[in-house]
């Protein structure tokens, strides 16, 4: 599955559902227009005035004008109140976060499964949040990957097991990779503009001075009006949204190489009475980013449950799973059901599969339970994962180490002493795993407060002088660490791809260095990563010598990659492959490197 394209994608729906928009409120201003002419005769007809015809210019600027007033502040209202990204739109739910230290069982599994989907995809651990409704379902939400949230229903977490969870996670994070996120939001926005009119309709019938009679029959007659909008905001969301919903499903069975395990999803959704039904306020709203339809709708936003698992099992026998709402009998998490046994699919992620293998689910999940007992003890507590990330920072070096522990007391870091103890069981990790390790503890420091993260940036900055010095394995995981802490800059327009041809040549250039022992040994290798960047054809790229290619320059090139088109994005990392595995094997060092520099272009590349 090409994400990359996938996120082009979404930005030409962008535009489609700015089209679609146009048409709803076209529609709704000539609905309002006849409204109004009738309301004019009538009123004139009292008076004397003869009809004036259908087609009056001042009626309609004035309706237009109110109309697109209400509607477009509607839906700039309802946008700038989502501009918290996830979180904004997990409050307006009522969802909870999930602590990485519960002790839930339930929601352990849940945080358990989205870390090793974080994992697998490259991407930023996101925080999770529980929805306290029976029906099964979930979502994803946020404004860019960085601040993207899970938001799973309690329903999903009693009746789902863990193959089955999984699946619906995975489908989750497809939708982050897709760049459906923000999408979804836009699409809040537009529907709460275009329901704004039967809003206030709906208030003026439900006014508690109902004495003129007048009043609530304009109330009715704009709140019939206004259920014209609804339904054109439905139409929206059912258009937007059901073909991207089939592209989910596809990506996490390629994610979880397992379609029975999504499959079963869908099967206990269709034989449950709760469904995957939303009771909250704002369901109709967000109908459009669930897992499964949250609200009953003419125009559906989801494909049919059935054509959804005969996608994923051709055989299917038509027969739902039946589940009974009884979670208050549930004592332990386990597993229902059977799952279809696991169909193992080609990894065909982002990179040539050549680079290397790619890291499954359970390959994860055993990496994981392998860790050292201090390590895991770490990850669970908020104290902990800085102390593990400060420890990934410190030098592997025996006479450097205690001059940097000596540096973390003297600023008087809490965390100084376990981060000293926790750098001798990190000896244990094995090479080559060390960022995804940082990835989740910085997972476990989602819900520190920004000076926390920023006073740990600081540490680590003061600590270990990686934007000046340091190798490019130790600079990959501060690229990491950086881009996860420091707050987003706003992003701007790229400028054109020419623009970062310098940058491009920097960061292929330290690859090529790392994988050769000299520059003409290096020239080649560079040659071969350039052949995937035909947007550089003319001229070529140069190799930048070894004694240019600083830790300093490249990091200057990567804070300017941040800002560069997709397209160029994608190029430049298979390129980095192509550098990488030149002599057929991927060293460590290149790629924790090669995965660094994806983080920190906000990209997703998989484990190697």
């Amino acid at each position: 599955m090409d994400f990359f394209a996938a996120q082009d994608r979404a930005k030409a729906h962008t535009r489609t559902l700015i089209v679609y928009f146009i048409f709803g409120v076209a529609g709704l201003v000539g609905l309002l227009y006849l409204v109004a002419l009738i309301a004019v005769g009538a009123h004139g007809a009292r008076y004397g005035h003869e009809f004036r015809g259908l087609w009056q210019p001042d009626v309609f600027f004035w309706v237009a004008i109110i109309t697109l007033m209400i509607v477009g502040g509607g839906g700039v209202s309802k946008i700038m109140e989502l501009q918290g990204g996830g979180p904004a739109v997990a409050g307006s739910l009522d969802a909870r976060p999930v602590s990485p230290q519960t002790t839930d069982p339930a929601e352990r599994r849940l945080l358990n499964v989205v870390e090793e989907m974080a994992l697998a995809a490259g991407l930023p651990v996101p925080p999770v949040y529980v929805m306290d409704e029976s029906g099964i379902n979930a979502c994803a939400a946020g404004l860019r990957q960085e601040d993207a949230v899970v938001i799973v229903t309690r329903g999903a977490l009693t009746h789902l097991n863990r193959d089955e969870l999984q699946g619906v996670i995975g489908h989750e994070f497809s939708h982050i990779l897709n760049g459906d996120m923000r999408l979804n939001l836009q699409l809040v926005g537009a529907v709460f503009g275009l329901m704004a009119i039967a809003i206030i309709g709906k208030l003026m019938v439900r006014a508690r001075d109902r004495r003129d009679g007048r009043i609530v029959a304009l109330g009715f007659g704009i709140w019939a009006i206004g259920s014209l909008g609804v339904m054109f905001g439905r139409l929206i969301q059912a258009a937007v949204s059901r073909q991207r919903e089939c592209l989910a499903d596809a990506s996490s069975v390629q994610f979880t190489r397992n379609p029975g395990g999504l499959a079963n999803a869908l099967k206990k959704i269709g034989g449950f009475s709760k469904s995957s039904h939303i009771d909250n306020a704002h369901a109709e709203e967000t109908a459009h980013m669930y897992f499964a339809p949250g609200v009953n709708s003419f125009f559906a936003t989801h494909p049919p449950l059935e054509q959804r698992i005969r996608e994923l099992e051709p055989n299917w026998d038509g027969k739902f799973i039946p589940v009974k709402l009884n979670p208050e009998e549930m004592t332990e998490i386990k597993a229902n059901f059977p799952t279809t046994p696991k169909t193992i699919l080609p990894a065909q992620m982002f990179l040539p599969a050549t680079v290397a293998a790619v890291f499954s689910l359970d390959d994860i999940r055993v990496w994981r339970d392998s860790l050292p007992a201090p390590i895991t003890e770490a990850l669970s507590t908020l104290a902990g994962c800085r102390a593990l990330v400060l420890a990934l920072a410190l030098d592997t070096s025996p006479a450097q180490r205690p001059v940097q522990l000596e540096k973390l007391r003297n600023f008087g870091e809490p965390a100084a002493e376990l981060a000293a103890a926790l750098s001798l069981d990190l000896d244990q990790v094995q090479a080559g795993r060390k960022l995804p390790l940082l990835e989740l503890a910085l997972g476990g420091l989602v819900h520190t407060l920004d000076m926390d993260k920023n006073s740990l940036l600081a540490r680590l900055r003061e600590l270990t002088n990686f934007d000046r010095g340091q190798n490019l394995s130790q600079f990959a995981l501060w690229r990491v660490a950086e881009y996860r802490l420091r707050p987003q800059p706003p992003r701007l327009g790229p400028p054109a791809p020419d623009y970062y041809r310098n940058d491009v040549s920097m960061v292929l250039s330290a690859l090529a260095h790392l994988s050769t022992p000299d520059d003409a040994a290096a020239q080649p290798v560079f040659a071969q990563g350039f052949s995937a960047l035909p947007i550089y054809t003319s001229p070529t790229l140069a190799l930048t010598p070894r004694l240019r290619t600083t830790i300093a320059q490249i990091q200057t090139a990567c804070l300017r990659l941040e800002g560069a088109p997709f397209a160029l994005k994608k190029q430049l990392l298979e390129a980095g492959a192509l550098i990488a595995q030149a002599d057929g094997v991927v060293e460590p060092s290149e790629a924790e490197l090669l995965r660094g520099l994806a983080a920190s272009l906000g990209c997703a590349v998989p484990l190697n």
